[in-house]
This record gives structure tokens, C-alpha cells and sequence, in this order.
């Protein structure tokens, strides 16, 4: 095992930062030759603010994955915690690569690579992460100690995303993790030795957030928290300062685990197919796999075993929370002609929509068919009538969910794709009856096990779609502008006038900006052009002020957004403070790939996915970010695949031949 130190943080505007350093023996990476690296242009934290960061970004990415594999499954506080990684593993380093095709307005102009991995391709050029989320399956790899790739889960070492052996997965848990509260004495406090025979302790001080106002700093009491056991060897060092940069919230990301795969403690997963359920923090485990809170193991059919983590996306993403379809405003939409009106739906989630949903204390995957309201009581719940997604050859019996046995689908994160038959292939590509066959023969149970890995891979190809519905006719001054009421943006539904999760250029975010709170565009068109989508809007940040003058544009926002500034006033407990929608950028066109998802409002999310936290929160005038417990839409591993024709074809085969879908009243697809 390497040895990983986690230093305490220091107020940085609104917020604590934890530092976490690498042992300088934790990497394996090679330093090439400048000219091996074609086209690819290295970044210099030194040499200007705009690499410093894009560097910050990483580095605060990967070490909240760290702390979600770490910190949260022994004190789940430290989700609202940041941590930063210190640096790279040695020899690791970011690049750029101008794009091919640079739309116009679009901000970002690069894509961003993580290189220093010793191998190369067949021209001998060196092979790259293109995220932190992909180099993260490597870093727990690295902290693991392990030296052999074939143990490595990330996509460079082991193309197959073969997982570790069983030999590995007990060196990996037999590593204990001591979580430590900050104090008054911390900094005399010696870190925990580790027990004979396994790695050095993980310890990390705990912080609590200061506002930019406040110059008081942060003084919990000592608490010794049970050992936890990790992938990694940290140790605990004095605090240091760290300087966020006002990098983008990490979602609470998860994965999903396969047939027989035993669970590993204290990793993160939400269960699918037979396993007792876990919060929303955690990933989908499948059938016949004994409930363990916080694992986060994957393993195809007669595989072995896995300790190998699977990282999940952030994005982000891991966010939003939004009224279903909001009552008409004024805006700037296309005028030629309006698209059908859309009514308000009584739950937040819609029809066409892919969530997350309970079966047997478990976790699957489905489509929503149908919204069902037996009666206008209270204490009646508004049901979904949901789909399960699995492949065309198996039938499924749709099951009425209530709203709380149901979840974004942008709340948990799916992994790869364990049969080797269903990797670097379409969902329409595969023979479904023959691989049933094959895998599971009359088997049920077997047959269930190879609709997850199905499930798996059809949503990330829905993730990575879109199709449109409720189009505008034509404009004859613009021919190839296609305008459209509304859009299924990978899992979710959005229409225009809605706001979105929005993710800004590191340049179009103001330092004194408070972090923590959410960011959004009102879209008011959205259009395709022949090889594009665009979102065009203004964005507005939510601000806390003492100014109690409103401005004027309130009355165009969407009900959401009214609707969540209304209910954080009416919680907070700030004497002469008050939350407002704050316009950022007017009348701007963005790409899909910056569009985060839809926004939800706090107050009907976060009861979902939390609501013990949420209650909480509530009891000392807090509202938080939902945004914050989303990941990003096209965070999840897989090719991009762009416009379908309507929604039954971004299903594809994860449904049976000759299935029909309702999408509810107004919606017109082409």
C-alpha cells in the first residue's frame, strides 16, 4: 500500500478545503518526450490563472472521489466537506487538444487530457484519461500498491475493465482507516498507527464551512470514529491553506455490482436485483449479493470477485431539482409558432423519463410510462407507473412506484459493462435471444442478471442520445435552425422556458461569487442545427443579499425558480438576508455539452433523496444545493451518440419489440 496524508483545511471565502498528498513512491507514470506528445499541449499551473485552474478543477475533483471512497462511509459529514488532491501522481500531467470543430460562441475551445501513463498506442504515442473520473480507477489502483496493471480497473491497463483477483481484494480491505474529528488539540495529535500488518492509518481532520463574512474559524469537537476499511494508507498532516477557485460541486456518485459479487465494505453502491436497499449515497448491487452499506464492487457473470472501485462522475457530476413542466411566462421562444401547452405534473418526475427505482429493497433501472393520482389527499402519494429497462428478448411486468422508491437517474452512477459480448457494440447490435440463451438458458434468475448488464448499457446509451419533441415549423430566414418545444436530454425531460443545470468556463465565474449555490439558464430555445444542439437563454445565480429590492425580471423566471427562492426566504434564519435570482449573462446561446440537466427544487428533492439531512438542515434556517447530490449528464462512460429520431429510439433494445410509450399530454414527437 502507498502511504496518502490528508491535511486539515483552512477558511477560504465560504469554505474549508482538506488537502490530501500522495507518497512520492505512489505512481507509475513516464515522462515523454515532448514531441510523442502530438497535438497536445501542455498545461503550466504557473503559467497562467486559466491552467492554474483547470489544474485546481482536477485536483478538487479527484480528491472528492477520494473522499467519497475514504471519508463519507464512516461520517457521512464529510460529504459536505472539499478535498483537494495535492498533485498528480509523479510524471502526471494535464494537456490540451484544440478541438476539430469549434462552434460559434462556444467558450471552451480545448479538451483536456490526463497524461503519464506508460503505455502507448500502436503508433507509440502516449495513451491518456480523458477525465479525472477515468484516471480515478487508476489512482485507487496506484494507492492499492498492487503493481500489477492486470489488477487495474481503468480503462488503459485493462481494456475489459477486468477487476482484481481475490488475492488483491484482501490486501485492499485489510487496510484500516481511521477518521478523525478536528479539535482545538488536533494539531498535537499524532496520527493513528495502522495495526501490524497493514498499511499506514488513513486520518483526516473534519472542517465546518465559514461564510465570507465571517473571520472566525471553525472549532469542532474531537470525535474518534470507528476504523474503515480503505483502498489506501493515509496518514494525517497540519492544516494548510488550499484555494478552491470555485470548482463545480462533486455529485455523490455510485456504481453498480453484478451476479454473486460479495460485498467489499465501506466503498459506495446502490443495490439492484435481490439487495437490500441503501440510501442514495450509495450504488446497485444485484441478486443474491447480502447487504453492506457503502460498497461499490462490479463483477460480470463468473467473474471473480471485485475490490477494484468504480468511480462515479461528477460532473458532477456528483445536482438540480425542478417543478415539472411550469406555467407559461413571457419569454423570448420562438414566435411563429407555439408548441402545445404543458400541463403541471403532480410529481417530479415524467413520463419518457429514466429513473432509478426500489424493487424488493433494491435498486433498478426503468422508464416511466405513466403519472397516477388515485385521489387530491394529502396523505395520498402520486404514483409512477414504471418500465424496467432490460433487453428485447425479456419480458418484464411494469411495477407503480411511489415518488419516494423513485430517484433521478442522475442521483446514482452506472459502471462499465461487465459481459465481454456487450463491449464496444450498439444495444441494436446484439443478439438479446442468443445471449439469453447463452448466460442464462430457462433460467430466471440468470435471465434477470443479464437484463442488469443490459439495463447497464442501455442507459448509458441514452445518457448519451437526445430527441426532440413538440417542433416549431420551420423559419425560412434560418432553414437550418430546427426549433423544438422540448427535448428527452439523455434520462430527463426538459421543455423550453425551464431552467437547466448550467456549467460555466472557469472565466465566466466571478470570485466573489458564494459557492454552494445554484447556477441556472431559463432556456428559452433550444434548437438543432445539422450537426449540433444548442440551448439559448439567460443564466441567473442564486445570491443571498441584504438588498430587498427584487429586480424586475422576477416575473419571467419559471415557477421552479420563484418557487425555491420563496422557500429558501421562508427557512432561512439570517436576520436582513434573503435569497434572489441574481441575472448573470443575457440572451446567450450554449452547447449540449454544458447543459448539466434539469433543475429541481430543493424542497421536492432533497426530501427524496435525504430527508432525514434535509430536516436537519431545515431546522437551522439551511437549504441545500441539490444540484450538489446530482451527477452531470454525459458524465458516464461511453461513446456519444447524438440525435434519435424519438424517445422509443434512444431506448433502442432495452425494451421489448412493438413497445408503445405515452408521453402524456401536449408532448408531440416527430
Amino acid at each position: 500500500m502507498n502511504t496518502v496524508t490528508a491535511s486539515g483545511g483552512q477558511p477560504n471565502g465560504s469554505k474549508l478545503v482538506f488537502e490530501i498528498a500522495l507518497d512520492p513512491s505512489c505512481s507509475d507514470g513516464k515522462q515523454w518526450a515532448e514531441e510523442q506528445c502530438k497535438g497536445a499541449e501542455r498545461l503550466d499551473p504557473d503559467a497562467s490563472e486559466f491552467e492554474k485552474r483547470k489544474y485546481q478543477e482536477y485536483l478538487l475533483k479527484l480528491g472528492s472521489l477520494l473522499r467519497n471512497e475514504f471519508m463519507v462511509p464512516k461520517d457521512r459529514a464529510a460529504r459536505g466537506r472539499n478535498y483537494i488532491l495535492k498533485q498528480l501522481p509523479q510524471h502526471y500531467h494535464i494537456r490540451r487538444k484544440a478541438r476539430s470543430k469549434v462552434e460559434k460562441d462556444k467558450k471552451e475551445k480545448y479538451d483536456f487530457y490526463i497524461y503519464g501513463h506508460p503505455t502507448s498506442d500502436r503508433s507509440g504515442n502516449p495513451r491518456s484519461y480523458a477525465s479525472p473520473n477515468e484516471f480515478f480507477h487508476h489512482l485507487i489502483w496506484l494507492i492499492g500498491g498492487s503493481g500489477d496493471t492486470g489488477n487495474c480497473a481503468c480503462k488503459l491497463c485493462n481494456k475489459s475493465a477486468k477487476h482484481e483477483p481475490e488475492s488483491l481484494k484482501a490486501r485492499i480491505t485489510a487496510a484500516s482507516v481511521t477518521v478523525l474529528a478536528n479539535t482545538p488539540s488536533a494539531a498535537q495529535t499524532p496520527p493513528t498507527a495502522a495495526p501490524s500488518g497493514t498499511s499506514p492509518a488513513l486520518q483526516a481532520t473534519s472542517m465546518r464551512r465559514t461564510t465570507s463574512t465571517s473571520s472566525a474559524t471553525a472549532r469542532p469537537t474531537a470525535v474518534q470514529k470507528p476504523s474503515v476499511q480503505s483502498l489506501g494508507a493515509p496518514t494525517v498532516s497540519q492544516p494548510q491553506a488550499v484555494q478552491s477557485l470555485g470548482a463545480p460541486a462533486v455529485s455523490h456518485t455510485q456504481a453498480v455490482q453484478s451476479l454473486g459479487a460479495p460485498t467489499v465494505p465501506h466503498t459506495q453502491a446502490v443495490q439492484s436485483l435481490g439487495a437490500p436497499a441503501v440510501p442514495h449515497t450509495q450504488a446497485v448491487q444485484s441478486l443474491g449479493a447480502p447487504a453492506v452499506p457503502h460498497t461499490q464492487a462490479v463483477q460480470s457473470l463468473g467473474a471473480p470477485a471485485i475490490a477494484q472501485t468504480q468511480a462515479a462522475a461528477v460532473a458532477p457530476h456528483p445536482a438540480a431539482l425542478a417543478a415539472a413542466f411550469p406555467a407559461s411566462f413571457s419569454s423570448t421562444a420562438p414566435s411563429q409558432t407555439q408548441a402545445p401547452a404543458l400541463v403541471d405534473e403532480p410529481v417530479i418526475f415524467r413520463e419518457g423519463e429514466v429513473v432509478w427505482y426500489k424493487h424488493n429493497n433494491a435498486w433498478r433501472i426503468g422508464v416511466v410510462l405513466k403519472l397516477v393520482t388515485s385521489d387530491d389527499t394529502p396523505q395520498t402519494q402520486a404514483k409512477c407507473l414504471v418500465k424496467p429497462l432490460a433487453h428485447a428478448a425479456l419480458q418484464i411486468e411494469s411495477v407503480l412506484k411511489v415518488e419516494t422508491d423513485l430517484r433521478p437517474f442522475l442521483a446514482f452512477s452506472v459502471p462499465p459493462v461487465n459481459m465481454k459480448e456487450l463491449q464496444n457494440v450498439r444495444m441494436s447490435q446484439v443478439d438479446w435471444a442468443r445471449i439469453q440463451a447463452q448466460y442464462a438458458g430457462a433460467d430466471r434468475q440468470k435471465q434477470e442478471i443479464v437484463g442488469l448488464e443490459a439495463s447497464k448499457k442501455a442507459v448509458v446509451e441514452i445518457d448519451k442520445s437526445y430527441s426532440t419533441f413538440n417542433a416549431f415549423p420551420l423559419n425560412p430566414a434560418e432553414p437550418t435552425k430546427q426549433r423544438v418545444g422540448g427535448i428527452f436530454l439523455g434520462a430527463e425531460r426538459i421543455a423550453i422556458n425551464e431552467a437547466v443545470r448550467i456549467r460555466l468556463a472557469p472565466e465566466e465565474i466571478d470570485a466573489t461569487w458564494i459557492k454552494g449555490l445554484p447556477i441556472v439558464m431559463v432556456a428559452r430555445d433550444i434548437y438543432i442545427t445539422s450537426d449540433s444542439l444548442h440551448f439559448s437563454g439567460d443564466i441567473y445565480r442564486l445570491e443571498e443579499t441584504a438588498n430587498q429590492q427584487l429586480p424586475s425580471e422576477q416575473g419571467q423566471l419559471p415557477a421552479a425558480m420563484l418557487q425555491e427562492q420563496q422557500f429558501r426566504n421562508a427557512v432561512n434564519k439570517r436576520p436582513g438576508s434573503h435569497f434572489r435570482w441574481v441575472l448573470v449573462q443575457q440572451n446567450k446561446d450554449k452547447p449540449e455539452a454544458v447543459i448539466r440537466g434539469r433543475f429541481y427544487e430543493s424542497s421536492k428533492l432533497m426530501p427524496i433523496l435525504d430527508r432525514e439531512r434535509f430536516q436537519a438542515a431545515l431546522s437551522r434556517g439551511v437549504v441545500e444545493d441539490a444540484g450538489t447530490y446530482l451527477n452531470n449528464r454525459l458524465d458516464s462512460a461511453g461513446n456519444y451518440i447524438g440525435r434519435c429520431k424519438n424517445r422509443i429510439e434512444a431506448l433502442s433494445t432495452s425494451v421489448p419489440a412493438g413497445f408503445s410509450l405515452s408521453l402524456g399530454q401536449g408532448i408531440v414527437e416527430d
